[in-house]
């Protein structure tokens, strides 16, 4: 592990994410739901993917970043993969990168911008990703 590593993680942690290590000591599960932070700070997201190569599960729920941001943390994810982008604003481009990611098992869109037209389209191209967009009471 770098020393960038420990930087990125206790800036973050000290922001109110939540990072979860395996036995190995890898970086397993990052939830930035409670996260606190402003516009420039959220572009720092960019690489999670070889930052953390064997990320498994990655909450971005109510985060403030853009879709460019959200997509730029995406690329590059290797492992089989659990994603939730809940009330973020994650559009049609966080998608395309999605769709590029070889084992994507899950991506939670509740609450954002993609329409159910938008998302059917993509179930379609992306069959083995389970996409979710649960609607809200």
């Amino acid at each position: 592990m770098t020393s960038e590593v420990d930087e990125f993680e206790r800036e973050w942690t000290a922001r109110g994410a939540a990072f979860r290590r395996g036995t190995k000591g890898s970086v397993l599960a990052i939830d930035f739901a409670s996260a606190i932070a402003d516009s420039p700070t959220w572009s720092s997201l960019a690489g999670l993917g070889s930052r953390y190569p064997k990320l498994r599960e990655l909450r971005l729920d109510r985060c403030g970043a853009s879709a460019a941001t959200i997509a730029a943390a995406l690329e590059g994810m290797q492992e089989g993969l659990d994603v939730s982008l809940a009330e973020t604003a994650a559009d049609e481009s966080v998608l395309e990168t999605a769709a590029k990611l070889p084992k994507l098992r899950l991506l939670d869109l509740t609450g954002t911008p993609i329409d159910e037209m938008t998302l059917a389209r993509w179930r379609k191209r992306m069959i083995r990703t389970r996409l979710v967009r649960r609607d809200r009471a």
